[in-house]
């Protein structure tokens, strides 16, 4: 009986199996194909998306911050040319440990009613490194920007774009800023 029963089935396959064409059955498998490869690209999709949002909440370092002008920094090449007829240059290096108190000088200045304009130059930056008095002796005798050679701090007080005082005594520099 189950001899029958099994030939039954395998008759009715057969049947079935005539009646599909060749190009029914590509059909179909091109289908199964079509369907697995949607599948696959919705779950990379899916996958990606959920990785990529995690990325973007953990990662904060892709702000853009706008970029900030300060006009009271200059470089040494431009100390003489400034468009006040009479002004301070405070040169220093702002990597030195006691940078942080010139800049307070100089913002102490400022702060008063009648202080004349005050730039800072910045012996670390790369433009500047060439003015640093490698062996110490700086030039207070210079005249023109060749010729500067800057230790470790330098109060200018340029008027008609000549240098009228050059001070590198820290006591000497906040009497004349009167500090």
């Amino acid at each position: 009986m189950a001899n029958r029963e099994m030939t039954r089935r395998n008759k009715k396959i057969l049947k079935e199996q005539k009646y599909v064409s060749e190009e029914e059955h590509e059909i179909k498998r091109f289908g199964i194909i079509l369907f697995s490869i949607i599948i696959c690209i919705v779950v990379v999709y899916a996958v990606s998306k959920v990785l990529v949002k995690n990325d973007a909440t953990n990662n904060n370092e892709d702000t853009v911050q706008a970029g900030v002008v300060d006009y009271n920094i200059v470089s040494v090449g431009s100390i003489l040319n400034r468009p006040e007829s009479e002004y301070y240059v405070l040169v220093y290096n702002q990597d030195d440990s006691t940078s942080a108190i010139y800049a307070t000088y100089g913002n102490l200045y400022s702060g008063k009613t009648d202080a004349k304009k005050i730039y800072y130059c910045d012996l670390s930056n790369e433009l500047n490194k060439a003015y640093v008095a490698s062996d110490g002796i700086s030039n207070s005798k210079a005249k023109s920007v060749k010729e500067f050679k800057f230790g470790e701090v330098t109060l200018l007080k340029i008027k008609n774009k000549k240098i009228a005082l050059y001070l590198e005594d820290v006591d000497t520099i906040k009497k004349e800023l009167g500090i």
